[in-house]
């Protein structure tokens, strides 16, 4: 798995668009966050619109926030119950957000997607925002995942690290560990080694 968490100043992924096609398309995963986009939108265009397009450095930059969102899967559900008991699955703390995700698109790339999918790409929304006036809207993912044959892309619209240390695991780092058991899932067909 490839992690760009938020800004990756010194690299550009428009040099290596092939590459990352390529390693996703073979099984490999890339992970982005924040200011990261452009590394799962430069080699993979169809997938999400951002928040005033997806033209610039940062896509869908509207500046930091705060919300609370809906986990959306029931075994994350289940999971963070048992992680932080503290949180509400119905609204979920979400800190140090800077990126708002207008919609996705499900049925895109035809023939990588999942059998039950059609063999479309179709996203998988984990967390969806409960809303931040001024950033964001009810509505708007917060975390999701994408299966590209036996590839995955991940992207998170907030932040996976704080301006001041802690030693606890913030609340929304437990989705992400959640988020990282899945990374060695195949979800394409499996072939049994030699």
């Amino acid at each position: 798995m490839v992690f760009f968490p938020c800004v990756c100043a010194h690299l550009e992924p428009n040099s290596y668009l092939t590459m990352l096609q390529q390693y996703v398309t073979d099984g490999g995963k890339i992970y982005g966050s924040c200011y990261a986009g452009q590394w799962v939108e430069k080699p993979f265009p169809d997938l999400i619109t951002w928040d005033g397009g997806d033209s610039g450095y940062v896509y869908g930059n509207v500046g930091p926030y705060n919300t609370t969102g809906v986990i959306q899967d029931p075994e994350m559900r289940d999971w963070l119950a048992n992680v932080a008991p503290g949180q509400d699955p119905d609204a979920y703390t979400f800190d140090e957000g800077w990126i708002n995700i207008d919609g996705l698109t499900g049925g895109a790339y035809s023939g990588h997607g999942l059998e039950e999918d059609g063999y479309m790409v179709v996203p998988k929304v984990w967390a969806m925002d409960l809303g931040a006036p001024g950033y964001s809207q009810a509505g708007d993912p917060l975390t999701v995942t994408f299966n590209y044959d036996c590839g995955k892309l991940f992207y998170s619209t907030y932040q996976v690290v704080e301006n001041e240390p802690s030693p606890s695991i913030r609340p929304q780092e437990w989705v992400l560990i959640y988020l990282f058991f899945e990374v060695g899932v195949c979800e394409g067909e499996y072939e049994e080694p030699e």
